[in-house]
């Protein structure tokens, strides 16, 4: 189930203006109003995409834009109360949407929620092997802070950082196998299983990984100054 972006009453079977079936779009077919958004819609299909992860960047930004300008709430500054209401509610999900599928890793995550994967359990398990780095890590930034001018241990962060750097990328590679491997669109249960955990696997590497950057560029910065 996609997060709500609106207090509305989701998934209404006939349109509130004309009472007749609405179709599937985000405007009626026979009347054209604009209709609640159905929490049943999830950020892929919004966006008109099948829940798949090797999308094109540029794609999704033209359509995004596309729909962004043809649900703004600008546009109907002279509508109803209850459509501009709406407006801002699609607006509201249409830039969620592009937010979260234009970043590979966000996407992902978000893909595994709506696959029913507890992603916040997961991400509190350190990752196989990256235990002692980081610890390591958070031991040279805690030196780095106690003395910001020692040479030795500046190096010694820089060093770090190139290696989660090269980490990174690598899971970042990962990631994008594990989209491919999911848009062929696995139909035996075991290995769709296999390829949401292994790339369950990986988002959370990339998780602790990109905080580990965050705090070593941050140190490095003040070892700058």
């Amino acid at each position: 189930m996609a997060p709500s972006t609106s207090q509305e009453t989701f998934g209404c079977d006939l349109c509130w203006n004309c009472h007749a079936d609405p179709g599937k779009g985000l405007v009626c077919a026979h009347c054209a109003k604009l209709q609640p958004l159905d929490d049943r819609r999830d950020y892929f299909e919004l966006l008109g995409y099948p829940r798949r992860l090797d999308l094109d960047p540029g794609d999704v930004e033209r359509r995004y834009h596309e729909l962004s300008r043809r649900f703004h709430p600008d546009f109907y500054q002279t509508a109803s109360p209850r459509e501009r209401e709406l407006s801002v509610a699609i607006s509201a999900a249409l830039n969620a949407s592009y937010q979260t599928l234009r970043d590979p890793m966000k996407r992902a995550e978000y893909l595994l929620r709506l696959e029913g994967v507890d992603m916040e359990e997961r991400k509190k398990r350190v990752p196989p092997g990256l235990s002692d780095a980081l610890f390591q890590a958070q031991e040279m930034l805690w030196r780095l802070r106690a003395d910001p001018g020692d040479a030795e241990v500046l190096g010694q962060v820089r060093e770090a950082h190139a290696r989660f750097r090269e980490r990174h990328a690598q899971a970042s590679a990962r990631l994008r196998q594990h989209a491919a491997a999911w848009g062929e669109r696995p139909e035996q249960p075991q290995e769709r299983e296999r390829i949401l955990d292994a790339l369950a696997d990986t988002v959370s590497e990339m998780a602790y990984l990109q905080t580990i950057l965050r705090d070593l560029e941050q140190a490095l910065e003040g070892g700058k100054s």
